[in-house]
């Protein structure tokens, strides 16, 4: 059963530690406002976002002896007023796939505000 990592209403520019290594299952967001810069969708999909910002899940490690450095993975945009992202793909004949993570981090566009929930499992 999936439990919250990360739950809060974001704007702006940042980040949240989910307290060490975590399974990241799906990240879910509900547009609270779109601010001055991004833009809804038109004509049959209404639901399309433009301009919002994304978020990013990450870990922290070094690779070359030195200090740990924050490493990011690909960037997922807020293209939707309520939306969903999964590993791709989600699952196989074992059961959830997932990200491994220890952080998130955030960038919205200017008056824009989310609400976003990152689920996980143990």
């Amino acid at each position: 059963m999936p439990f919250t990592l990360y739950d809060a209403d974001i704007s702006g520019d940042g980040s949240a530690d989910f307290g060490g290594n975590q399974r990241v299952l799906y990240v879910a967001w509900d547009v609270l406002a779109l601010g001055s810069v991004a833009h809804a969708g038109t004509g049959v999909i209404t639901d399309a976002i433009i301009g919002l910002g994304g978020f990013a899940l990450g870990d922290q490690f070094d690779i070359v002896g030195g200090s740990p450095v924050n490493r990011w993975h690909e960037t997922v945009w807020f293209n939707q007023t309520f939306g969903l992202w999964t590993p791709m793909p989600a699952a196989d004949a074992t059961g959830f796939l997932s990200a491994v993570a220890t952080r998130i981090k955030w960038s919205v566009a200017l008056g824009g505000s989310l609400h976003i929930r990152v689920f996980g499992d143990a």
